[in-house]
């Protein structure tokens, strides 16, 4: 007798948690419809109404407030702890499927030409042009995370918390063109360059630009990024002199030019992470699903900012000849250029 009204009591209290769940599910779904037909769906998702309905044609299994735990989440919209968990997880491996059509690096000579243009564009509070012809900013950044199952110190960063590494260059919009994720996070920023693709990317985009005459002076650079000095400074990756370098004010005012417009790159992560409020705390998914979260959320910033403007065709530039025969040489004449203007 016991046993039976326990199953009954047990009946109607999983009839009544049902009945909940899914009048709320109803509830939250008019509510969303609501907003969204109505222009204030940022309010909930925080993302715009164009940006909403973009990301719906990508994600076709549902939709997530970014920030939210899975389990609140689940309370909020009247759906299963489990089930919220598979939509997440669906939506996820969308964006990140659609990864290569938002974030791309640039394949043709015009692409990069935007790209350095937007850069030259760049100005210092007292508007005047900072005049620096790179076409990208590179930087390096640690994930925290929970520390992942039998991976021992190898996601223990120098920071003292257990992470995954990345890499990421951003154009000058905050717009991101490459991102190199690692599974751990006891590698050096350098070591996941020289272990990765990057280096030959960037080769690529200097063959494809080649070399131009910096418009409005008569120095001419090939096609660079920037980076800080835990990078190698390279042809293609051009650096601040360190500590022991400095000789002279040049120096110092070369570091400061350039160090005004890199700033842009860690201004990149904090707008990350203020916009995905789950950057704010260690992610606890399953270690390929956390950093398949941090792309995918990459991929809706790109969408936030919207597509670049489309590259203006390049006039019949003339053919230049690299005339720097080693990286030093071709940051002198970066130096020189910059304390002109």
């Amino acid at each position: 007798m016991s046993s039976a009204f326990h199953q009954l009591m047990k009946y109607r209290e999983d009839s009544v948690v049902g009945l909940t769940r899914k009048a709320t599910f109803q509830f939250y779904s008019r509510k969303i419809s609501f907003l969204f037909e109505h222009g204030h769906i940022s309010e909930v998702v925080g993302v715009s109404d164009n940006v909403f309905g973009h990301l719906l044609t990508i994600c076709n299994h549902g939709d997530s407030k970014e920030g939210t735990s899975e389990n609140a989440l689940a309370k909020d919209v009247g759906l299963s702890q489990p089930t919220v968990n598979r939509i997440v997880a669906r939506c996820i491996d969308d964006l990140v499927n659609a990864a290569p059509e938002y974030i791309r690096w640039p394949e043709t000579k015009d692409e990069v030409r935007r790209m350095q243009n937007a850069f030259l564009n760049l100005q210092d509070p007292s508007g005047r042009s900072r005049n620096i012809p790179c076409f990208g900013l590179l930087d390096g950044k640690h994930w925290r995370c929970q520390h992942p199952p039998r991976t021992g110190s190898l996601n223990f960063n120098y920071k003292g918390f257990f992470s995954f590494n990345s890499l990421f260059v951003t154009d000058a919009e905050h717009r991101i063109i490459y991102i190199q994720m690692s599974e751990l996070g006891v590698n050096s920023d350098a070591q996941m360059f020289r272990s990765g693709p990057l280096d030959t990317l960037l080769q690529k985009a200097s063959e494809v630009a080649g070399v131009r005459k910096v418009p409005g002076s008569d120095t001419v650079m090939p096609s660079f990024i920037l980076a800080d000095n835990g990078f190698g400074l390279s042809k293609f990756v051009m650096t601040p002199y360190r500590e022991n370098q400095l000789k002279s004010t040049k120096d110092i005012k070369y570091n400061e030019k350039i160090s005004s417009v890199r700033v842009k790159v860690e201004n990149l992560f904090g707008i990350l992470v203020s916009k995905f409020q789950v950057f704010n705390r260690e992610l606890r998914l399953d270690p390929k699903r956390s950093r398949a979260l941090i792309i995918s959320c990459c991929v809706i910033h790109n969408i936030s900012i919207g597509a670049p403007s489309p590259p203006v065709v390049s006039d019949d530039e003339e053919v230049i000849i690299d005339p720097y025969k080693c990286a030093e040489s071709q940051r002198t004449a970066l130096k020189n250029h910059l304390l002109r203007v």
